[in-house]
């Protein structure tokens, strides 16, 4: 047969097919903001880790491909000592043939390797790198749970749920505002945290044989932000000789084209402040272009110690 659908009225559906519908769900932890899964009782004297419980809920739980898991009180696992160095990794194993036999699909236990054939999966917990004759307590440890939860989609921001009632991680979009948030926080502190208004990623330029940055008016040194298709420019220059930049001269003030993908659409023009002024001028302000190809010119009107770019924004074509 070259085409499936499920369920089928009165066809039993196989635990692989029940995978496959699942499937989209993805695999993770289903943290409810107690901490589920943690690693506690760090035991030298046992080589023991304990696997936590939820603290609020009581229990922790988990989808792996699709199959749900669950532990109702803490776990211990054994974590011997080695002669060499050994990654450990406490995960969830899901085993088709543990499921096609009767046995629990997917299973909590410490791996030193993740052995993927007859369709085993994992969702790594904790890494656990430990050294030969080290005290596990000095071992390397590295959370590396992997959580899921769902997006919501709300009319107006009264309708966004409690944040008691929703998984850690979940998003909320809000229609009326195209606010995103995101559930967060720690734990007794659980909080909405806006993501649509994240910080921009810099990326500064450094000196060059013709300009400096910061300028002699000190600041920022100059720099192209990012943050989705924003586009931001900061920082002041100076050129490197100790000139004044001068009236009616070009200036290459990025030291170069910024990446196209960066640049506007189409010609954009500023207008940022002059610093160190040596003479009086009638406008004292630099002009700025932004071409689409992402060249980035500078005119001033009238002798200046250094041009600010601090304020300059706009939107990327891609």
């Amino acid at each position: 047969m070259a085409e499936y659908s499920y369920p089928v009225e009165e066809d039993p559906m196989p635990a692989k097919d029940w995978s496959s519908v699942t499937l989209g769900i993805g695999s993770g932890v289903l943290d409810e903001g107690g901490a589920p899964y943690r690693l506690i009782n760090i035991n030298n004297t046992q080589n023991t880790v304990t696997v936590a419980v939820d603290s609020i809920t009581k229990y922790a739980h988990s989808i792996l491909r699709g199959f749900y898991h669950k532990i109702d009180e803490n776990v211990t696992l054994s974590i011997p000592a080695v002669t060499s160095t050994t990654t450990y990794r406490i995960a969830l194993q899901y085993d088709p043939e543990r499921n096609s036999v009767g046995e629990l699909p997917v299973q909590l236990d410490v791996f030193t390797s993740l052995d993927r054939t007859g369709g085993k999966e994992y969702l790594v917990l904790h890494k656990i790198v430990r050294q030969a004759n080290q005290l596990l307590t000095d071992a390397t440890i590295t959370k590396v749970d992997t959580k899921i939860a769902t997006t919501v989609i709300v009319d107006t921001a009264d309708a966004v749920p409690d944040i008691d009632s929703v998984l850690w991680g979940t998003r909320v979009l809000v229609t009326e505002t195209g606010e995103e948030l995101r559930a967060g926080g720690s734990v007794g502190a659980r909080q909405w945290i806006t993501t649509n208004q994240r910080r921009f990623i810099w990326s500064a330029t450094g000196n060059t044989g013709t300009y400096v940055s910061p300028g002699s008016g000190g600041g920022y040194q100059r720099a192209l932000g990012r943050r989705g298709t924003d586009r931001r420019l900061r920082g002041s220059v100076s050129l490197a000789s100790g000139n004044d930049f001068q009236p009616g001269q070009q200036y290459n003030i990025m030291s170069g084209r910024i990446p196209a993908a960066d640049a506007p659409s189409a010609l954009q023009r500023f207008s940022t402040p002059l610093g160190g002024i040596t003479t009086t001028g009638d406008a004292r302000v630099s002009r700025i272009e932004i071409s689409s190809d992402g060249d980035v010119y500078a005119w001033v009107s009238a002798p200046t110690a250094w041009i600010a770019l601090d304020g300059i924004e706009w939107e990327a074509k891609s």
